[in-house]
C-alpha cells in the first residue's frame, strides 16, 4: 500500500496547483425578479465541488471550472428562493447574461444568535451533530459556525432538522470550509437516519500539511469513489478490496455469488463514462480498514431506512472486522466518470460502513481528479452496452424477444434505444404492444417515448399518443395478446423499482389466473404504503380526536369490537389485528372504496399478507410473505404465483362502514385506533385521498364501465356462501332511504337493515319472514319484534339471527369483478 499512499500524496498536492486543463468560464449577473435590482452575496457553487464564488455588489458572479465537471449550479441567498440551474442550461449562458431570483420575504431577524441556549436546544443540536457530522475523530474536528440557522422539530416520533440558510462548517480534519445547503435531516424512532443537501468546499490548505494530506488519503481510501476508481483500473485485489453479490433475507445478508469485473462494468459510446450494473446488493469489503461489526444485524446501525438495519446491538455482541459496505441501486445502472465519481447519485443507496461516514468524512467531488490527464482503462474485457442489435429473423424465439426488450431496459443512450426500436418495428408482432406500453409508463426519455407512440400509432391506428393508461384501456377491450415472455419482462423491468417485485412475475406466467397486462404498478414499493401491524388501540373513553360524524370501519369478531377510522386507515390501507385467537387482516383499497376483513389462516396455514404495490382493475393486490404470490383483494384468493392453484379462499368477517358516534352507541366498550401509529401523517378527516373522493373520476383505468350507478357510488356486498355464483350489490343510497331490504343469494335468504348514516348489516333469516321496519326494529309475519344486538338480530322472545359477512365497495370495482351482478337501487 506504500505505493498507493505515495500516489495519493501527489493527488493531494495536485489539488493545490493551478488548474491548467481546459476550463469553462461562467460570468453572469443575478437580479431580483421583482425590484429589478442586482443581488450581492449570492452563493453560487457547483454541487459538492470546490468550484464556486459569491456575487459582488453589482450582482456579478464569476466561476471558472474544468470542462470535465458537469455538476449542477446552485444559487443560494437567505432572502431568495434557492435556484438550481442544470449544467445544460448554465453552459448555454453568455458572458453578461442575467438570471433572476425570486425573493422569499424571509425575515432575517428570525436568525438570532443566542449566547445562552436551553438544555433542550443543546440536546437537539447534539443529536443533529451526531447524525450529520458523525461521532468519529473527523467529526470531533468539525465546527458548525452558525448553528442559529438550524430549526429542530419532532413529528410523530421523527426528529427533523432544516436550515434557513447555508450551514457553515469548519472541517479542520480535512482542511475545508464547507457551506452546506441542507434540504432535511430526519432521525426516526428506531435510529435510522437520512439527510440530503448540497455543498460547496473551500480548500484552506494553501501549503502542504502532512496531517491533513494523510487524513484526506484516509477518507479517500475508505470511500466509494476509491472503490469505483479501483474497479475502473482493474486494481480491486491490489488495493485490498473484495466484492460479492448479496441478497437480503430476514436473517440478514446472504451471499449469492462473486462477480467478475466484466460482470459489473460496461462501456458506453460516450467517452470516459462507464456503467455499473448488479442485481440485489453489491457488497464491498475493505481489507485495509477494520470497524466494530455487530453480528446481530449484519451491518452497523446508522444511515439506513429500515429497522432491520438500524437496530442497536448490545455491546457484548460485537467484534472487530473488516469494513463492510453495501450498495443498492434504484435504476438499471450507476453511471461513473473516469475518476470513479458516481454521476447519478440519486439512484444509489449506501449501507454499512460507508453509510456511517457522515459529512465530516466527505471529500469534494473533484478531490484527486487530475483533469489534465486521461485515465487509461483496459476495456478489452468489458461488454459494450451500446453495440448495435442484430436483425432477427421472423422465427425469433421468446428468449430472443426477452433479451431484446431487456436491452431496452438497460440502455441509457437515446440513439441506441431508437436503433433497438427500429429492429422491433422490423420484426413487429402485436404481442409487442403491452411491452412498449410498459415503457410509456415509466420512461422519462422524451425522444424515446415519442418514437414508441409513433410506432404504436402506426401499427394499431389508435390515437392514444404517449398516455399509457389510455393504451391499457384500449388493450383490455380485447383478448390478451402478450407473449409467454411478458411475465419475465415485467420481472426484469419492475425489479429496479423494488427487487421484491421480481419474484412476483419471474417464471410465474403460467400460474396466473388474471391477465398479466392488467397487473398495473400503483406507484409504491412493497408495503410502501405502510401497513399497521398490531396497531396501538385506545378505549372509547380515552379517545379524544374523533368527531361523532367521522367515518369508521367497525368490526365485531369473537365478542371484541374495534373501530378503524377512515382518516387513519386511508394512509395505511392495511391492518393486522387480533380478535381473541383470530388474526385478521383488514384490507382497505382506497381506490375501490372497500375494507374487507380476512381470516389469515386457511386450513391451518397462516398467510402473512401485505400490500404488493400493484393493482388489478384499480383494486389493490395483496401478497403473502412466504411465497410472494399475488392475491385478489376482493375475492381473498391468490391469483399469481405458487399458491394460485391451491383453491385458497380466505374466510371473511362482517365489517360495517358507519360513523364513530353510531358505532360507539352500538358498542360502548369498543377499542379504536390511536393516532400514535409510529408514522408521521396528517390524520385529519379527509386529508388522505381528498381529491380522489371528491370526484367520480378514476385514477387508473378499468376494462368495463356501467351507467347504472356512478363509479364511486357505494354498494353493499353480502358474502353469502355462493355469492360468486349469484353476485348481488345493493345501493347504499337505496338502503339509506328504505332502511331495510330482504332478498336471496342462491339458497341463502337474508335481511339487511341500515341506519340513517347508511351503515348496513345483513343477517341470514333462516325462514323468518319480515313484513315491516320502524325505528330500527323489524317485525316478522308472526308479530315478533327484532332488534339489532351487536352482531345479531334478537327477537323479543330471545330468538336470534346471525350476521352475514358484508362490506361496502364502490360500484365500478364490484362491476368490474362481477359484471353479471344483480343491482338493487
Amino acid at each position: 500500500m506504500r505505493k498507493l499512499f505515495s500516489i495519493m500524496f501527489l493527488l493531494g498536492i495536485c489539488e493545490l496547483l493551478p488548474t491548467i486543463a481546459q476550463t469553462t468560464s461562467l460570468d453572469i449577473f443575478l437580479f431580483d425578479k421583482e425590484s429589478k435590482l442586482p443581488i450581492p452575496d449570492v452563493h453560487g457553487f457547483l454541487v459538492n465541488t470546490t468550484f464556486g464564488n459569491v456575487s459582488d455588489l453589482q450582482g456579478n458572479l464569476q466561476i471558472d471550472f474544468p470542462n470535465k465537471i458537469k455538476e449542477d449550479l446552485i444559487l443560494s441567498h437567505i432572502s431568495y428562493d434557492t435556484r438550481l440551474v442544470e449544467y445544460k442550461e448554465y453552459t448555454q449562458l453568455k458572458k453578461g447574461d442575467t438570471l433572476w431570483l425570486n425573493p422569499n420575504y424571509f425575515d432575517v431577524s428570525e436568525v438570532v444568535v443566542i449566547a445562552k441556549r436551553s438544555n433542550q436546544w443543546k440536546k437537539q443540536f447534539k443529536k443533529f451533530r451526531k447524525y450529520f457530522l458523525g461521532e468519529d475523530k473527523a467529526a470531533e474536528k468539525c465546527k458548525i459556525l452558525n448553528p442559529e440557522v438550524l430549526r429542530f422539530e419532532n413529528q410523530g416520533g421523527t426528529f427533523i432538522t432544516t436550515a434557513v440558510d447555508l450551514i457553515q462548517i469548519q472541517n479542520d480534519y480535512l482542511g475545508y470550509d464547507i457551506n452546506y445547503l441542507l434540504t432535511e435531516l430526519t432521525v426516526k424512532e428506531n435510529g435510522s437516519s437520512a439527510y440530503s443537501g448540497k455543498a460547496i468546499y473551500v480548500d484552506k490548505m494553501t501549503t502542504p500539511q502532512k496531517r491533513i494530506i494523510k487524513n484526506r488519503e484516509d477518507a479517500y481510501l475508505n470511500s466509494s469513489k476509491f472503490f469505483f476508481h479501483s474497479l475502473l483500473t482493474d486494481r480491486l485485489s491490489e488495493n485490498g478490496l473484495e466484492i460479492e453479490i448479496d441478497t437480503l433475507l430476514d436473517s440478514g445478508f446472504n451471499k449469492l455469488w462473486t462477480p467478475k469485473r466484466e460482470d459489473l462494468l460496461l462501456t458506453t459510446e460516450e467517452p470516459r463514462q462507464y456503467l455499473v450494473q448488479f442485481p440485489e446488493f453489491l457488497k464491498i469489503v475493505n481489507l485495509n480498514t477494520k470497524e466494530v461489526h455487530f453480528e446481530e444485524k449484519g451491518v452497523r446501525a446508522g444511515g439506513l431506512e429500515s429497522q432491520r438495519f438500524s437496530g442497536t446491538a448490545r455491546e457484548s455482541n460485537f467484534k472487530m472486522a473488516f469494513a463492510i459496505s453495501y450498495l443498492y441501486k434504484i435504476a438499471p445502472y450507476l453511471k461513473l466518470n473516469e475518476f470513479g465519481n458516481i454521476l447519478n447519485t440519486k439512484v444509489v443507496k449506501e449501507y454499512g460502513y460507508w453509510a456511517d461516514r457522515k459529512m465530516a468524512s466527505q471529500l469534494p467531488f473533484d478531490f484527486g481528479n487530475d483533469y489534465q490527464s486521461q485515465l487509461v482503462v483496459d476495456e478489452s474485457t468489458l461488454n459494450n452496452v451500446s453495440e448495435n442489435t442484430k436483425t432477427f429473423t421472423s422465427q425469433i424465439t421468446d428468449n430472443q424477444k426477452l433479451k431484446l426488450f431487456t436491452k431496452l431496459i438497460y440502455e441509457q443512450h437515446t440513439e441506441i434505444k431508437l436503433k433497438i426500436l427500429a429492429e422491433v418495428e422490423k420484426i413487429w408482432k402485436p404481442e409487442f404492444i403491452p411491452v412498449l406500453v410498459e415503457f410509456l409508463r415509466l420512461s422519462t426519455d422524451e425522444v424515446f417515448l415519442k418514437e414508441i407512440s409513433l410506432i404504436l400509432a402506426k401499427k394499431t391506428g389508435q390515437p392514444h399518443g404517449q398516455d399509457p393508461l389510455n393504451w391499457l384501456q384500449w388493450l383490455w377491450e380485447s383478448e390478451s395478446i402478450y407473449g409467454n415472455y411478458y411475465g419475465d419482462f415485467k420481472a426484469n423491468y419492475y425489479q429496479h423499482i423494488d427487487p421484491k417485485f421480481k419474484k412476483y412475475f419471474l417464471n410465474r406466467a403460467k400460474s396466473s389466473h388474471i391477465r398479466l397486462d392488467e397487473i398495473v404498478w400503483g406507484g409504491v414499493k412493497q408495503d410502501g404504503i405502510p401497513p399497521l401491524r398490531q396497531p396501538k388501540l385506545l378505549r372509547a373513553k380515552e379517545e379524544n380526536y374523533l368527531s361523532n360524524n367521522n367515518i369508521v370501519f367497525g368490526a365485531y369478531i369473537n365478542g371484541v369490537a374495534k373501530a378503524y377510522p377512515k382518516r387513519i386507515l386511508a394512509w395505511h390501507e392495511f391492518f393486522v389485528d387480533d380478535f381473541g385467537d383470530t388474526k385478521v387482516a383488514g384490507v382497505y383499497c382506497t381506490l375501490c372504496g372497500t375494507v374487507i376483513a380476512y381470516d389469515m389462516i386457511f386450513e391451518e396455514d397462516f398467510h402473512d399478507l401485505g400490500t404488493s404495490g400493484f393493482l388489478y382493475r384499480s383494486n389493490k393486490l395483496m401478497y403473502d410473505k412466504k411465497t410472494q404470490s399475488l392475491w385478489n383483494t376482493i375475492e381473498g384468493s391468490p391469483v399469481l404465483g405458487p399458491l394460485a392453484n391451491k383453491d385458497i379462499v380466505l374466510e371473511t368477517y362482517p365489517l360495517v362502514t358507519t360513523t364513530w358516534g353510531e358505532w360507539k352507541k352500538q358498542h360502548p366498550t369498543t377499542l379504536v385506533l390511536s393516532l400514535d401509529t409510529g408514522h408521521n401523517r396528517d390524520y385529519s378527516e379527509g386529508a388522505a385521498y381528498a381529491s380522489y373522493f371528491a370526484t367520480d373520476d378514476l385514477m387508473f383505468p378499468v376494462p368495463r364501465s356501467s351507467n347504472q350507478l356512478a363509479n364511486k357510488a357505494e354498494v353493499l356486498i353480502i358474502r353469502a356462501p355462493d355469492y360468486k355464483e349469484d353476485p348481488l350489490a345493493i345501493s347504499i343510497a337505496y338502503l339509506r332511504r328504505k332502511k331495510w331490504y330482504t332478498g336471496k343469494i342462491e339458497d341463502t335468504e337474508f335481511v339487511v337493515i341500515a341506519d340513517k348514516t347508511g351503515a348496513a348489516r345483513a343477517f341470514e333469516t333462516n325462514g323468518t319472514s319480515f313484513v315491516s321496519h320502524k325505528k330500527g326494529q323489524l317485525k316478522d309475519a308472526n308479530g315478533k319484534v327484532w332488534t339489532l344486538k351487536k352482531d345479531k338480530l334478537q327477537s323479543n322472545n330471545n330468538q336470534s339471527l346471525n350476521q352475514l359477512p358484508s362490506h361496502n365497495i364502490f360500484w365500478f370495482a364490484w362491476y368490474n369483478t362481477f359484471p353479471n351482478t344483480r343491482l338493487i337501487k
